[in-house]
């Protein structure tokens, strides 16, 4: 993981964060952690779009702090990555404020889907599939297929924290392996979704 500065973990700079993620890798959690902060917890590149996923706090009326995950969404122009102006949200159940180290919202799985952004058909200017979720500590990798082609990345989010960008609205599938490469679980889609809608 690489080093990191009060700005990075800023609300209003997550876009500028979000490019360092993508620059230099997911942040060390700061140790003055607290819930002010959006902290870069995993990130996915592809080659086309990428993403960032935030782990920041919202204050109910009664001014307690509920965890939310945020997808920061970046498009590959040229050599560089570009943040999207519109970015989505969803709930998250793990609060590490609480207690960092419970699976308990795992419910016994290896891996599941918590929030996502989905089109169909997609949008030349978002990608048709962003979704997150959380991984249980066995899990050292996770593989993506679609169309026939795999990507792997190591399952190095904060947490147990995941996130996946892709392209197309078409079959694909999400597995999450252990150490020596075996399959522990697997998440396949997509969920049909009425025409032209876009769930987020």
């Amino acid at each position: 993981m690489g080093s990191a500065d009060e700005s990075d973990f800023n609300f209003a700079e997550m876009s500028t964060s979000g490019l360092k993620v993508l620059e230099n890798g997911l942040p060390h959690v700061p140790r003055q952690f607290n819930s002010e902060m959006a902290i870069p917890i995993a990130c996915w590149e592809g080659p086309k779009w990428a993403a960032v996923l935030f782990l920041s706090y919202a204050k109910n009326d009664d001014g307690h702090a509920t965890p939310r995950a945020i997808r920061g969404i970046f498009r590959r122009d040229e050599t560089n990555w570009v943040p999207l102006e519109h970015w989505s949200g969803s709930g998250w159940s793990h609060d590490p404020l609480v207690d960092a180290d419970s699976i308990s919202d795992l419910g016994g799985r290896c891996i599941y889907v918590s929030g996502g952004s989905y089109g169909e058909p997609p949008l030349e200017s978002h990608p048709a599939i962003v979704m997150n979720g959380r991984h249980s500590p066995v899990v050292k990798t996770i593989a993506v297929t679609q169309n026939g082609l795999t990507q792997s990345v190591a399952a190095n989010g904060l947490w147990g924290a995941w996130i996946v960008s892709l392209t197309e609205w078409a079959p694909y599938k999400v597995a999450a392996l252990e150490k020596d490469g075996s399959e522990l679980q697997i998440i396949e889609g997509p969920t049909p979704l009425p025409s032209g809608a876009r769930m987020e």
